[in-house]
């Protein structure tokens, strides 16, 4: 990792952020050292008010600077959210975004980091930046997730990347309804259907045979994942649609599965209602490096055009 920068904020200067989460992840091998060397950081260079969740254990040399905090109360509490993580890290983050919405500056500590595209070596320099406020946002839209039995609302939820019906291990192929705006789109007999933001147009969409939507273009992706037949294709809807999908299989428990960015799961049943539309209040603001742009992070992180 490069060396630490040591020039200090000036003296008087006003800070564009003042009081920083940090949601890390917990499995990861580094992220304790790499934790309290940030909060060090910051406390000592900028003098800023650093919070915690609840279940983050920090040595007891920095804990003195800690503000330890529900998790899903640090966009109240906040305005900047630090991710040390790989991208489902910031996914979970996101999801905290309900009422109120934060900037997120995503460090990548996993593989790909497609979302958390800023790199260890550059946090340090990134981050003086950022908190000087020299940076770039990026605005990205969700998934609203509404799902109804019996003409009852039993769940809802919002995605940054994608909603996806899916097979359980032993289930037959799903019989599923799609309509757009109360017009039929296609009855669908597959392994399962994903919804996706055009943030989420790379990742399992993408995987599925989907295509790359540039997240400034309001819109949902509907994917098939195996159709049963070729006639099923992926199909790019406007932002303002709302779609609606229909369990027509006979299902028992775990026979069908509805997951939100790959992290929330629940059991759905025949009859079923699934009801899904674009959602950008809050949008979820995403700080990006400022000398890559979206089609150098397609490049680098997917090889795009990549010629042998």
């Amino acid at each position: 990792m490069k060396k630490k920068p040591t020039n200090t904020h000036s003296k008087g200067s006003p800070l564009a952020f003042q009081k920083i989460g940090v949601i890390s992840k917990a499995d990861h091998t580094q992220v304790n050292r790499i934790l309290t060397d940030l909060i060090t950081w910051m406390t000592t260079h900028f003098k800023v008010q650093v919070y915690l969740p609840k279940e983050t254990s920090v040595p007891k040399k920095i804990s003195k600077w800690i503000h330890h905090v529900p998790k899903e109360s640090i966009p109240s509490k906040c305005d900047l959210c630090i991710v040390l993580g790989g991208d489902g890290t910031l996914l979970s983050a996101a999801r905290l975004m309900t009422k109120k919405s934060i900037p997120l500056f995503g460090v990548n500590l996993g593989y790909l980091g497609f979302l958390t595209e800023i790199k260890l070596q550059e946090m340090y320099p990134s981050l003086k930046e950022t908190l000087e406020g020299n940076y770039n946002q990026d605005e990205r839209d969700r998934l609203s997730i509404k799902l109804f039995r019996n003409k009852k609302c039993v769940f809802s939820h919002y995605a940054l990347n994608d909603v996806v019906i899916s097979k359980g291990n032993l289930a037959r192929i799903i019989d599923i309804q799609v309509d757009v705006n109360k017009d039929l789109l296609s009855h669908l007999r597959a392994d399962g259907i994903i919804f996706s933001t055009p943030t989420g147009s790379t990742a399992y969409s993408l995987a599925a045979g989907g295509p790359i939507v540039h997240p400034n273009v309001p819109s949902i992706t509907v994917t098939p994942v195996n159709a049963h037949t070729l006639t099923n294709r992926p199909i790019v809807l406007p932002g303002k649609s709302t779609i609606t999908a229909k369990i027509l299989s006979k299902t028992q428990k775990g026979d069908v599965t509805l997951t939100i960015d790959g992290q929330v799961g629940v059991d759905i049943k025949t009859n079923d209602t699934l009801e899904i539309s674009l959602l950008n209040n809050p949008p979820i603001k995403i700080i990006t490096n400022k000398e890559r742009g979206y089609f150098d992070v397609l490049r680098t992180k997917l090889q795009f055009g990549k010629r042998d």
